[in-house]
C-alpha cells in the first residue's frame, strides 16, 4: 500500500512516438538522445519567440506607458488636480506594473545579463525580501554554461515553486540548491520552515496540479529530465529536479562515433 505521508509523481511522456513511427517507415528508429535534441531546438524556437515579444512589449508598448505617466505627472504639477487625472495616473502606474511582470513571465530577460545562479540568487533575495521569507539558497561558484532552453527551465522551475509555496503560505524559510557536474544539473527546493498551523494546508498533489507547473514538467521531460515531489502530511515539501546538460555534444560525439570507418 502506497504510503499516504509521502507523494512521489514522475509521469513519462513519450515525445518521440510521432517521431519513432516515422523513422520506422525509413527503416531506422531515432535515439532518444535525437528527440531530446529536437526537444531542445523546438523550446529554443519557442523561448526565441517568447524574447522577442516580451522585448517588444518592453520596448515599444512599456515606453508609451511610462512617457503617458511622466506626461501625467507633469499635468499634476498645476493646481487644482483634477480627481480624474489621478485616477488616470494610478491606471497607468497599474498597467507598468502588469506590463512587467507579463514580460518577466514571457521571458527571463535576467539571464540576458547574468549567469544562471547569479541570476538565481538576485531573484530569490529579491523575492524573500519583499515577502519577508527566508531564503536560502546554495550555487555552483564555477558554472559551465548551458543551452538557453535548459537554463530558461531550471529558472522557471526554481522561481515557480518558490512563488507558489510563498503564495500558499506554506512556509517561512525555504532552500534551494543547485547542483551541477559533466552530466546533469540538479535542482531541489525545500520547505525547511513550516509556519504553525501548516498541517492545515492542502497537500502537494493539489497545491502542484496547476497549468503552470504541468507546462513545466512537460519541458523537463522533454528535454530528458526527470522530477518529483515528495511530503509529509503537506508539510516540509521537497521538489526535485534532474536535467540532462551538453545535449548537443552528446548528438555529435554519437555522429561523429557513426561516421568512423570501420
Amino acid at each position: 500500500m502506497e504510503n499516504p505521508s509521502r507523494q512521489h509523481f514522475s509521469p513519462h511522456v513519450d515525445t518521440s512516438s510521432e517521431t519513432r513511427e516515422a523513422g520506422e517507415a525509413k527503416g531506422s528508429a531515432p535515439t532518444s538522445v535525437d528527440s531530446q535534441g529536437r526537444a531542445l531546438d523546438l523550446l529554443t524556437t519557442h523561448d526565441a519567440k517568447l524574447r522577442d515579444l516580451a522585448h517588444y512589449l518592453h520596448d515599444e508598448i512599456g515606453q508609451l506607458l511610462v512617457s503617458s505617466s511622466m506626461h501625467l505627472h507633469a499635468s499634476m504639477e498645476s493646481e487644482p488636480v483634477s480627481p480624474h487625472l489621478t485616477t488616470c495616473l494610478t491606471i497607468v502606474q497599474q498597467a507598468i506594473e502588469r506590463l512587467r511582470e507579463l514580460t518577466s513571465q514571457l521571458h527571463p530577460s535576467i539571464l540576458e545579463h547574468m549567469p544562471l545562479p547569479e541570476a538565481l540568487r538576485c531573484s530569490l533575495d529579491d523575492r524573500g525580501r519583499r515577502n519577508e521569507v527566508a531564503i536560502e539558497h546554495s550555487t555552483p561558484s564555477c558554472w559551465v554554461p548551458l543551452p538557453p532552453a535548459i537554463e530558461v527551465t531550471c529558472y522557471r522551475v526554481v522561481m515557480q515553486v518558490v512563488e507558489h509555496a510563498i503564495l500558499q503560505q506554506s512556509t517561512d524559510r525555504i532552500r534551494v540548491d543547485v547542483r551541477q557536474d559533466a552530466e546533469t544539473v540538479d535542482l531541489t527546493i525545500r520547505d525547511i520552515g513550516p509556519p504553525p498551523g501548516s498541517d492545515l494546508l492542502p497537500s502537494c498533489r493539489n497545491r502542484f496540479c496547476c497549468d503552470g507547473w504541468k507546462e513545466s514538467c512537460q519541458r523537463i521531460e522533454w528535454l530528458g529530465g526527470n522530477w518529483q515531489i515528495d511530503s509529509t502530511s503537506g508539510q516540509r515539501e521537497t521538489v526535485r529536479i534532474r536535467l540532462p546538460i551538453d545535449l548537443d555534444a552528446t548528438s555529435s560525439s554519437e555522429g561523429d562515433a557513426s561516421e568512423e570507418p570501420s
